[in-house]
């Protein structure tokens, strides 16, 4: 049975099934925004080997860059040698690059990142990995870095026990190393990391990987996904049930003529901290490697549908669409029917950039029918499903390769950009490349303005549970089946969000893993009573957020925060238990103010250093000594 939480479905979203034919559409302009060509409007550096990550690391409402890869520039001296590039955007067209040394972030190459907030301050953090390279000796590392905010300048400094994979990475520098998602709803973000491990035989070296965020700053590996690598992962709640799933694909360790064809896997979340395969054997095969696939609403009907472009099975090449029609069945459409090319070596990302309400497929990679040449591509989805490539687009088609493209909005114009790293095989082009090309519309393209605030936003914690829901938003191009919502829940001790986005403005801080926004009209997880706010908005097709809904929970509000009591705290070899009358949240801090654990009275706190913490307890705090 399909799961559908909206009750109508317009007739412009009831019109985005796939099918036959192509129907006009109209199509963006890009212009060239920033480059490493000196005479460029911004000047930024060059590089290859690496796939930037964008987000606003410096919270000034501004989208960033950060990028390692390699470029024999006047820094790296003679030859070639990697690099670390933060690039902060100025907000008038300028960018400024912060040195590794004022950044805190290391010199990689074959490298792929992913900005999160890990630990609910409002700073994008940093996931990084990579593999040895020039200058670098340190083979395939996996390293978390820390942003210190605008008390430490933004630098970032690297997590040293976070209980991550520290070692092992893609094979390249192409697909989807990290997601970043709630998945058991305690309101921490948890990682999922795919890749190879160094030194290990055919069976052992592939992974993806789960971890669980412990809410002190560490990490422990779950059990769950299964083992490839040369792929992607991403968190998504593919069944609509409120829980995020795992997707995976890539190259399988499993051996056998049966293993070797499950290229793609699909996980269901149990709601208890498990997960279990529930992939359709139909399905298998078309997962890609040396490749990315990705998570997107395609047809706008709030369901997570499958895009998969790449190599597969014998290193055919596929472009191919699977349909999300509920209770995790997909229906394959083959993307060349469709006007999509088949490519290899992929990256690949999805959004509206004409600004119809329709998602988009832009691509990088190995060009199938022009003798493997590297290439960019933009299909634009019409209103019957079909997709058009227009070839006199101002965004040149690089023959891209050791590199690809992610989207931002680096002007603030609520409009979808693009930024590519590459290394060019053009004659006029040659060499390696770092280009912005910012959305400038077109004659038939309209502006686009960001949702609606939700409206009739409700909540309540009952036993335990929070649980909150809203009345759906409206956009000037999006259907209503077709929006995202994102979701906060912010106290004295952080702020939890699906996605990391600035609460004043609505505007998203980085958009790379928004296949964990709920595509529901509530949203539920534990939570002792107590003093929150919580924030609801939503997300169009082009990533736009609008304003959030709030509201409040706690004293003088419908919910009162119990009066805990005869709190009493023991000391002991695993760290502190602390008592009281009702389960209510306790938090443990060193003299410097660091969380060290969070937990619930009536419950141990793992606490393994000897030393003076303090403990909070419903506003008030404990001095004990371990």
């Amino acid at each position: 049975m399909k799961v559908n939480y909206f009750k109508k479905m317009t007739l412009a979203a009831a019109a985005l099934s796939l099918g036959m034919g192509i129907s006009a559409q109209s199509v963006s302009s890009f212009s060239l925004y920033a480059s490493q060509n000196p005479g460029s409007p911004g000047l930024i550096p060059g590089t290859h080997r690496t796939r930037a990550a964008v987000g606003d690391f410096n919270n000034d409402g501004y989208i960033d860059l950060y990028y390692g890869g390699q470029d024999p520039s006047e820094e790296a001296g003679t030859g070639w040698n990697c690099l670390s590039n933060l690039i902060k955007n100025n907000g008038n067209g300028t960018f400024t690059r912060i040195n590794m040394e004022e950044s805190g972030l290391p010199i990689n190459s074959k490298s792929n990142f992913l900005f999160l907030d890990y630990n609910n301050d409002g700073n994008l953090d940093l996931l990084l990995t990579g593999d040895a390279e020039y200058g670098l000796d340190v083979p395939r590392y996996t390293y978390l870095y820390k942003n210190l905010g605008p008390a430490g300048g933004y630098k970032f400094e690297q997590v040293l026990e976070s209980g991550l994979l520290s070692s092992g990475t893609p094979t390249e520098d192409y697909g989807k190393a990290f997601s970043a998602g709630d998945y058991d709803k305690d309101g921490f973000i948890d990682i999922l990391i795919t890749g190879e491990k160094p030194d290990l035989g055919w069976d052992q070296c592939r992974y993806v990987e789960l971890y669980h965020n412990n809410g002190n700053g560490t990490f422990t590996k779950q059990d769950g996904p299964a083992k490839a690598s040369s792929g992607a992962c991403a968190f998504g709640d593919l069944n609509n049930d409120g829980w995020l799933d795992i997707f995976q694909v890539g190259y399988p360790s499993d051996s056998g003529e049966e293993g070797q064809s499950k290229w793609l896997h699909i996980f269901r979340n149990n709601t208890d901290g498990t997960f279990t395969d529930v992939t359709n054997s139909a399905i298998h095969s078309y997962g890609t490697f040396d490749s990315e696939s990705i998570l997107s609403d395609i047809n706008g009907d709030g369901l997570l549908d499958i895009v998969a472009i790449g190599y597969s099975t014998s290193y055919n090449r596929i472009a191919a669409i699977l349909i999300n029609e509920g209770d995790f069945n997909f229906r394959y459409v083959d993307g060349i029917t469709l006007g999509l090319a088949t490519a290899g070596r992929t990256t690949v990302v999805a959004a509206d950039l004409n600004n119809d309400g329709i998602m988009d497929l832009a691509y990088a990679g190995r060009d199938d029918h022009d003798n493997d040449k590297h290439k960019t591509w933009i299909f634009y989805q019409g209103a019957s499903g079909s997709f058009a490539l227009e070839p006199s687009i101002s965004l040149p088609y690089f023959e891209t390769t050791s590199g690809g493209l992610n989207l931002g909005d680096f002007n603030g114009d609520n409009a979808i950009d693009i930024v590519l790293t590459a290394y060019n095989e053009t004659p006029d082009l040659y060499g390696c490349r770092a280009e912005i090309y910012v959305n400038t519309l077109g004659d038939e393209v309209a502006a686009n303005t960001p949702p609606t605030t939700p409206t009739n936003l409700q909540a309540s914690i009952t036993d335990g549970q929070l649980n909150v829901t809203w009345n759906a938003a409206t956009d000037d191009h999006t259907a209503a089946a077709a929006l995202a919502y994102n979701v906060y829940v912010q106290s004295a001790d952080g702020t939890f969000m699906l996605i990391p986005a600035d609460i004043a403005s609505g505007r998203l801080k980085t958009i790379t893993d928004i296949s964990v926004a709920t595509r529901r009209l509530d949203y539920s997880m534990p939570l002792t009573d107590g003093d929150y706010t919580i924030g609801v908005q939503a997300i169009d097709q082009s990533a736009a957020a609008g304003r959030f809904a709030t509201v409040s929970t706690g004293p003088g509000t419908a919910i009162n925060t119990p009066n805990v009591k005869n709190v009493v705290v023991i000391t002991g070899d695993g760290g502190f238990y602390v008592q009281a009358n009702t389960a209510t949240k306790v938090t443990v801090s060193d003299l410097y103010g660091r969380t060290i654990a969070i937990g619930l009275t009536n419950g141990l706190l793992p606490v393994g250093v000897h030393g003076v913490y303090l403990i909070t307890v419903d506003g008030k705090t404990y001095k004990a000594v371990k």
